[in-house]
């Protein structure tokens, strides 16, 4: 669950992280946030529509679908603001640091598995 909740200051300080990297780094994620949170009431929309669909008294397919689509679409606006910010933080890590996060990240992942 670590990665839905982004990267710690104390994770970054972990991996050597300047007070600038850090700065720049968790300003991108909370604008990332703002952003996903806004897509995120957005998705309750369709996700009534599909709901509604489904309890009509006569279930039209096609506005089930129409909903899915409209899911799936918001789902992938989100998926893209997820990579661009993991992007934009990757440019501002070195890839030394880039390395060793990706270390913590397997570790953590053995521990919990």
């Amino acid at each position: 669950r670590g990665e839905h909740h982004g990267l710690t200051d104390k994770t970054l300080q972990a991996i050597g992280a300047t007070a600038d990297q850090r700065a720049k780094i968790l300003s991108i994620q909370n604008q990332a946030r703002v952003d996903l949170q806004a897509q995120h009431q957005a998705s309750g929309n369709a996700r009534l529509e599909m709901a509604q669909a489904l309890a009509a008294p006569t279930v039209d397919p096609s506005a089930a679908e129409a909903a899915r689509q409209k899911m799936l679409a918001q789902m992938d606006v989100a998926s893209q603001r997820m990579l661009q910010a993991r992007l934009m933080i990757a440019a501002v890590l070195t890839p030394d640091q880039r390395q060793q996060l990706l270390t913590m990240t397997q570790q953590q992942h053995r521990t919990r598995n």
